[in-house]
């Protein structure tokens, strides 16, 4: 038996993903985001963010420099108003939206299943706080969501084409935020008897692509 067509005990089958169905709840929570962004003024964090985005570096004392980069890059185009930075993290909210749909799907659920898992989603108080104000949490929020997508579509399929793609996502997430995502889903794996990937060499080049993505932080000094 490959490693590739290795079986799993997830045999569920996935369903299409119903684009119409997701995409209602996650258009609906990025209006709502639009159009109360403005409410009320800079969040002190978000005073933080723009000015490290005023100098943009590898890592900062405190968090490594994507959500600083893309914060750079954002207000480069669009400017820098309460508005204007309101706007990815409310993108980042309505793409959770639509992950939350789409891993429904992986777990089998029809259109209902993938309707209700979206609205919950689109709804959930922590996640429309979170995505109302820019800071590297939404960021994280997405990280975590298409993490766990991909980790389930291996584990029910039991193909390892996705692992490089993980440790991609991983790797994005480690340079948005240090964390400890990937050590837990290693765990993880290790105690069910998924742990049969580990023997996929490409579950450890998705390792080493995740890791990687720390060089630029860990290597070069952090700005005070």
């Amino acid at each position: 038996m490959t490693t590739e067509s290795a079986a799993s005990a997830d045999t569920t089958d996935a369903h299409p993903l119903a684009w119409v169905v997701v995409l209602v709840p996650a258009l609906a929570q990025l209006v709502l985001h639009l159009l109360t962004g403005d409410g009320f003024g800079v969040f002190r964090e978000e005073y933080y963010y723009l000015a490290c985005a005023a100098r943009p570096a590898w890592g900062y004392v405190d968090h490594p420099s994507l959500s600083i980069w893309l914060l750079a890059a954002w207000t480069t185009v669009f400017g820098d108003s309460v508005r204007s930075i309101r706007v990815p993290p409310a993108l980042c909210g309505s793409a959770l939206v639509v992950l939350a749909g789409a891993t429904a799907a992986q777990l089998g659920g029809r259109r209902w299943a993938q309707l209700f898992a979206s609205l919950g989603a689109a709804v959930g108080l922590a996640g429309l706080v979170i995505t109302g104000f820019y800071s590297m949490n939404s960021y994280d929020l997405l990280v975590w969501a298409g993490a766990y997508y991909l980790v389930i579509r291996i584990a029910r399929t039991g193909e390892g084409r996705s692992w490089p793609w993980l440790g991609l996502v991983l790797g994005l997430g480690l340079l948005n935020k240090i964390g400890v995502l990937g050590l837990a889903l290693a765990i993880a794996l290790l105690a069910t008897e998924h742990r049969r990937q580990f023997r996929d060499p490409r579950l450890y080049l998705g390792g080493v692509i995740a890791v990687l993505f720390l060089v630029p932080y860990v290597g070069r000094p952090a700005r005070p």
